[in-house]
């Protein structure tokens, strides 16, 4: 019996490939053990690079498997190992590192014998999970001067819209009730294919299959996400109103410099549309701090916007400099210390945010996916506007797809009643 283990970091394009990877060798007879289990065979790093602290997390995963485990034979793949494959290979216990462009065929490596590597990635499962990512789209088109994905990932690439269609019906019979679709540049969905489409379009054609469950859009560019696209949303009873649309920064001029393609004024255009015609979606963002050029005012004034902002809750982390960027040759570097107080700020201002978004929910009625157990009585679950939900019941409500009252409001949770 030939075992494997697939440790996963970053994106959820990343977990999902992982998923397709894992399926495709318990296909051809492999077994796969959880992390940490005990040692497997092969051990299956899928790594992210988009940060310097996600390189470290990748390399720390491969010494513990090697320490912990050393006569397991270990391969890398992911983003990193695009970046700096020659590193990787230097790690203790790799046999092998596999770059992006050849994650499909990584399953031959392990089982040379095993069906030939098909022209699309494609799921009959998400494992265990309650809620499914389905990737739509692959790659980046985007310049930004700081980010490191658009060298590692390529161009963008999409799956046809009945491509697509098919997989959802599939996950929906395998017992998902919702599905996540996901991207690395998700606003492009099918600009690459012939005829052109549009992620607009992918929605309708999702909003008039005959398959019911929810679909969840990943995050999306704020100059991506267009006055029709949230009509076509609003008026869909099959998408979730949660939206993750990234700022990055709240002052035009450090936009400029990070050659994001929009403005302080557009974005918050967006959000005001959004509200308008969803008044109680929920709505998320990234906020990068200590971008080189990042003066005390700048951030101020990025601190001002974001306040102003219906905003659900943030996503906040400091400048990590990606070598082979734009931004690797920019002056007005800031010192890690100014860095690391301004995320503090931020995180202390997105925790307010989130706090009276939840708080704003008691009283309301929301359908809620319940995906584990906590304790003897206690279910957790995600809503429709993906609100951490807990609910007290004897039943079994794994895998349940229900309305819930929310009757109270934690600092990261509501409690409800079903």
């Amino acid at each position: 019996m030939t075992t494997f283990s697939i440790t996963t970091l970053g994106c959820k394009v990343n977990f999902y490939e992982s998923e397709w990877i894992g399926e495709r060798l318990v296909n051809a007879g492999l077994v796969r053990l959880e992390e940490r289990e005990s040692c497997p065979d092969w051990a299956i790093v899928n790594t992210c690079t988009v940060t310097g602290r996600a390189d470290r997390q990748s390399r720390q995963v491969v010494y513990q498997t090697a320490r912990r485990c050393p006569n397991t034979k270990i391969i890398i793949t992911g983003c990193y190992a695009d970046r700096d494959p020659e590193a990787l290979r230097a790690l203790p216990g790799v046999v092998g590192v596999t770059p992006n462009s050849a994650k499909a065929s990584l399953p031959t490596k392990i089982v040379p014998d095993s069906p030939p590597t098909p022209p699309v990635m494609s799921l009959r499962s998400f494992g265990s999970h309650v809620r499914a990512y389905l990737m739509v789209q692959n790659g980046c088109n985007a310049q930004c001067a700081y980010c490191i994905i658009p060298k590692v990932r390529g161009r963008s690439r999409s799956k046809p819209i009945e491509t697509v269609l098919r997989e959802i019906e599939t996950l929906t019979h395998s017992g998902h009730p919702e599905i996540v679709l996901c991207g690395i540049h998700l606003g492009l969905y099918g600009h690459d294919l012939t005829p052109r489409t549009s992620l607009g379009r992918l929605i309708e054609a999702i909003e008039a299959a005959p398959f019911e469950m929810k679909v969840r859009i990943s995050s999306i560019e704020p100059m991506e996400f267009t006055e029709g696209l949230v009509r076509r949303v609003t008026d869909s009873e099959k998408i979730c109103s949660h939206f993750h649309i990234p700022l990055q920064s709240g002052s035009g001029k450090i936009l400029r410099r990070m050659r994001r393609p929009y403005t302080p004024q557009s974005f918050e255009a967006l959000i005001q549309s959004i509200k308008k015609h969803l008044p109680r979606a929920t709505i998320g963002t990234d906020v990068m701090v200590g971008f080189p050029g990042e003066t005390n005012e700048d951030f101020k004034e990025t601190c001002r916007f974001i306040s102003s902002l219906p905003l659900s809750y943030l996503h906040v982390f400091p400048y990590s400099e990606r070598p082979g960027t734009l931004s690797q040759s920019l002056d007005g570097k800031v010192v890690e210390s100014v860095k690391k107080a301004r995320v503090a700020y931020l995180l202390e201002l997105g925790k307010k945010k989130r706090e009276a978004f939840l708080s704003s929910w008691v009283g309301h009625t929301d359908t809620v996916i319940f995906e584990q157990r906590k304790g003897l009585r206690h279910w957790v679950g995600k809503s429709t506007h993906y609100l951490p939900v807990y609910v007290s019941s004897e039943r079994n409500l794994l895998g349940a797809h229900l309305p819930v009252k929310i009757v109270s409001a934690e600092s990261d949770f509501v409690w409800g009643e079903i």
